[in-house]
């Protein structure tokens, strides 16, 4: 019975997904905050805090890039999972603060990578609780904006 799929395993996974998405989207977002301040101090010298968008979208962007190395390595696959859904969260939030005055480019962007990461997931044959992920991250988004 190789496979045999262990239904409790599966369950505690996605409730790991989603628990640890959680928190990852609350360490980023705090860290996120600390960046904000650090250049806040340095970088805001005439008070016109145009730092704040390139910082915000290319915070997301480092998140995607570190989750999409943490793919390639070893570790837990239900923490893979949980890291993409707080680099999406971070990623799709920031886009969505960003292009505020734009919704349909957010909208655009955020159903892109959406998707693209979906693709992905498919194409590598992850494990159904990878696909949480997004979801977790719109759902976090929505809350957000």
């Amino acid at each position: 019975m190789a496979g045999k799929i262990d239904v409790k395993k599966e369950i505690l996974n996605a409730l790991v997904v989603a628990g640890t998405g959680v928190l990852l989207l609350a360490l980023a977002f705090a860290l996120y905050f600390g960046l904000f301040a650090a250049f806040e101090s340095f970088a805001n010298r005439d008070g016109s805090y145009r730092f704040v968008g390139p910082l915000r979208v290319g915070y997301g962007l480092v998140l995607c890039g570190l989750c999409a190395i943490l793919y390639r390595t070893r570790a837990p696959e239900p923490l893979k999972a949980a890291s993409l859904a707080a680099a999406l969260g971070t990623l799709w939030i920031s886009l969505g603060v960003q292009f505020h005055e734009r919704p349909r480019v957010f909208l655009v962007l955020a159903f892109a990578s959406g998707l693209g990461a979906v693709a992905l997931l498919a194409r590598s044959k992850r494990r159904w609780y990878h696909f949480l992920a997004p979801a977790l991250a719109a759902a976090a988004a929505f809350a957000y904006l």
